[in-house]
């Protein structure tokens, strides 16, 4: 009985993108690393699904209201600036 592989998540990551690039087909990219087609399929999925929590949403947080203490943080911080302390 064999021993299951334990791939580090760089080794899934550099597996993904070329499966992304689709540069070389899943048996190709299978027999390189070594790894079943499925699996890497499997990776690649998680890689897409996964990719938009790389750029998270900064609209979101500038949207959100400001508290009275922000403000006035932000008058001071002007303030600051127009007298060359800042």
């Amino acid at each position: 009985m064999t021993k299951r592989k334990n791939h580090s998540p760089d080794f899934k990551t550099k597996v993904a993108l070329e499966a992304i690039r689709e540069e070389m087909t899943m048996a190709e990219l299978s027999k390189k690393y070594g790894v079943h087609p499925t699996q890497i399929g499997i990776w690649k999925r998680a890689a897409i699904d996964n990719m938009a929590t790389a750029f998270p949403n900064v609209a979101v947080i500038w949207d959100a209201p400001m508290k009275p203490k922000s403000i006035n943080f932000i008058r001071k911080l002007a303030n600051w600036w127009r007298n060359g302390i800042f």
